[in-house]
């Protein structure tokens, strides 16, 4: 799924009913770990199976993330929760212009 085309088949079979919306070439992968502090005070790092920026016309729209199982974990909301969380802040930082590891707020 780290692979720009199969993320969009993927993507547009389960997102979009087969319609092409996404386009492997408006993807970019991105890395999969996600190092935060959800807690405010010690750093937990996260493994994401895929993780791709969605652009078109140059405009960022938005990071798509994916993850794979093969059995069923009741859990499995909950940490993609976590991952998402991770995922927002280090948006934000990006945004204020705040380098890693620092805080955004």
């Amino acid at each position: 799924m780290n692979y720009p085309d199969v993320f969009a088949d993927i993507g547009n079979v389960n997102l979009f009913s087969g319609r092409v919306i996404l386009r492997p070439e408006e993807l970019e992968p991105l890395p999969t770990e996600l190092i935060g502090k959800p807690d405010g005070k010690r750093l937990i790092e996260n493994r994401l199976d895929s993780r791709m920026r969605y652009r078109k016309g140059g405009t960022e729209i938005a990071i798509l993330c994916a993850e794979n199982q093969s059995d069923i974990c009741n859990a499995m909301p909950v940490r993609d929760m976590g991952y998402q969380y991770v995922n927002y802040m280090d948006q934000i930082k990006h945004f204020q212009g705040k380098p890693e590891g620092k805080k955004a707020f």
